[in-house]
């Protein structure tokens, strides 16, 4: 049973792989949280959304179609995680503004990220959440995370963004026996070393607080060079998840905008999991974890 002020995991659902996908991995977190899970399908009339040649049945329509994508949500919901409370609903809106307003009150909002095809939810509505949700987002790619991988990397520069961003990496890990991998990509070029040198400094400063307070939690640092979403995507194999901000300093500056919607995102081999601005600010950092 969940528990009354737990906040619920927010999936957004759309009856793709991708979709199914999200939905078993929110429906692992909710129950390992003890927290409600909460599916959610946006339609618009007319279906633009719908995969090409698809025919609603002459006896079917629109309401019972809805109905079969919610019900085939919660069966693969209860399939991932047997007991874990789920509530599914179908409202009309478009999906961006829907999952927005839901983050509100949300521990996260999860959505699929299919690599191809019509009803891909990276794109526009990933790309909105990252810059407007209240919560973390994280996006699932349909390929099934490898749970035997308990590491959790987090991309760090510093940042009070990156700050929340380990929060949220320390807790996937503590939860999961794991093991957080800090990552600092230092500027590639003959100024290297020395930003090398300098990024091990304050990480080891940075990390010092969480290790404190998560003394048998193993925190490793590494400092890599080259560009930021491919040195994660890259580390994504074997990683539970991949966990970044969204607003860095130096060579994570803009890295949402530009690499992990096109590249990390789209390479990743686990789900990725990114603090909006917004929801940064409820996350404790380093000297309050």
């Amino acid at each position: 049973m969940a528990s009354s002020t737990a906040r619920a995991f927010v999936v957004g659902i759309d009856g793709s792989d991708s979709a199914r996908a999200a939905v078993a991995w929110a429906a692992r977190e909710a129950r390992e949280r003890r927290a409600p899970l909460r599916l959610v399908h946006a339609y618009v009339w007319p279906l633009l959304h719908l995969p090409r040649g698809f025919r609603m049945g002459p006896s079917g329509g629109l309401h019972a179609h809805t109905e079969r994508l919610l019900e085939e949500a919660r069966r693969a919901a209860w399939e991932a995680a047997p007991g874990v409370d789920v509530d599914a609903r179908a409202l009309v809106r478009f999906p961006l503004p829907m999952l927005v307003e839901e983050s509100r009150d949300a521990s996260c909002v999860v959505v699929g990220s299919s690599r191809t095809g019509p009803v891909s939810m990276v794109g526009s509505v990933a790309l909105g959440l990252i810059a407007h949700a209240y919560s973390p987002v994280a996006i699932v790619c349909g390929i099934a995370p490898d749970r035997s991988h308990p590491r959790v990397v987090v991309g760090v520069d510093g940042s009070p963004s990156s700050c929340a961003a380990m929060r949220l990496g320390v807790d996937l890990a503590a939860r999961r026996h794991g093991t957080v991998v800090a990552v600092h990509v230092a500027r590639a070029g003959p100024a290297r070393a020395r930003a090398a040198a300098s990024g091990v400094r304050w990480i080891e400063e940075a990390l010092a607080g969480w290790r404190r307070c998560h003394p048998t939690l193993p925190i490793e640092e590494r400092i890599m060079s080259g560009r930021p979403a491919d040195v994660l995507a890259g580390l994504s194999d074997q990683a539970a998840a991949v966990v970044v901000g969204t607003r860095g300093y130096g060579v994570l500056a803009g890295l949402l905008h530009r690499s992990v919607s096109h590249g990390l995102v789209r390479h990743a081999r686990c789900p990725v999991l990114v603090v909006p601005e917004k929801a940064a600010t409820e996350l404790p950092v380093p000297g309050s974890p």
